[in-house]
Parts: structure tokens; C-alpha cells; sequence
């Protein structure tokens, strides 16, 4: 297996072709994917991008988009942009065991997706009662070309973000 390392880092490098700013789609304090228990979202066998400990109950679209992937169970939505850009929110695996319950999908595979459409809301409360923790990850799965990811607070920093307010994070390509 092969790792990746983390292009987080605390500010832009100094050449990029072109950056995107990603908004949150979810609420919660964001994190390094170096800090998740789950060993494959931290060797980024997923793509590179942030980890967040969630606090909201609904999943927001983060840009326009084509729904290219949703699992049954709601656990993991993929969305592709007009520019190309492949990302998935993914909640950790122990969601699947709940098998969907408590999800409530808005979107299908194919659904155009409108920034910061409501795309899936759940409960909170019964997943942080059923489940050892409640994160979502948002990976880049494309990002052959990622130069760097820069986040607030930089990747050090857990720091709390609202959906559909703040960025989540910046990618530079």
C-alpha cells in the first residue's frame, strides 16, 4: 500500500496555476486527516483534503455539481464540478453499520447539485448515540495535480467552521 503524504500546509505556496475554495458543507471543528482514527482516511488512501468532527445535521453541496456516487446507506456521496474536480464526503465507516438509518438522501447519481444545496440531512444525536465518533471526510479524489490545501487556522489547528458560511478549505493547483 502505497502513502500519501499530506499536502496540507499553512499558506499558499509561492507559484499555483489556480486555487478553489471549497465551502463548508457540513458544520464542525475541521482536522487533519493525520488525526483520524481510521487508518486508511489517514494514509489518505482517499485522496488528500480534512477531516470534521461534525456538529450540524445536514450535508450541504459545496459547489455546483453532478452527483456522480451515493451510497445506499448514505454514508458517502461523491461530487464531480464543471472544472473537473472530484470530491467525496465520505462519513467514517462506522456509519455503514447503522445502514442507513437516520439518513435522509436529497440527491441520486446524476442530480445537478446547486452550491450549498441541502444534499443529505440525518440525526446527530442517534449517531453520536450508536456510533465511537461522527466525522465526515472530504477528500480530493483527483488530485494528481494538487499542489498544496491550506485550511483556517492552518493544519495544526482544529478549528470550528459553519456549513454554507465558511471555507473549509482552499485548494491550490
Amino acid at each position: 500500500m502505497t502513502i500519501t503524504v499530506s499536502k496540507h500546509v499553512d499558506k499558499a505556496p509561492d507559484s499555483f496555476a489556480h486555487s478553489i475554495s471549497i465551502s463548508a458543507p457540513i458544520s464542525g471543528k475541521v482536522k487533519s486527516l493525520a488525526t483520524s482514527n481510521e487508518a486508511l482516511m489517514a494514509m489518505r488512501a482517499c485522496g488528500d483534503g480534512v477531516c470534521v468532527d461534525v456538529s450540524g445535521s445536514q450535508l450541504f453541496a459545496p459547489f455546483e455539481a453532478s452527483v456522480i456516487q451515493s451510497t445506499a446507506t448514505g454514508e458517502t456521496t461523491v461530487l464531480k464540478a464543471r472544472s473537473g474536480l472530484i470530491l467525496r464526503l465520505g462519513f467514517a465507516s462506522s456509519v455503514h453499520q447503522l445502514m442507513g438509518e437516520r439518513f435522509r438522501r436529497h440527491v441520486s447519481v446524476g442530480d445537478r447539485v446547486a452550491p450549498q444545496q441541502c444534499i443529505m440531512d440525518f440525526d446527530l444525536a442517534f449517531l453520536r448515540n450508536h456510533l465511537p465518533q461522527v466525522e465526515l471526510y472530504v477528500t480530493v479524489l483527483n488530485g494528481g495535480k494538487l499542489r498544496a490545501i491550506t485550511t483556517p487556522g492552518g493544519p495544526q489547528t482544529s478549528i470550528a467552521v459553519v456549513a454554507n458560511s465558511d471555507d473549509l478549505m482552499t485548494l491550490f493547483f
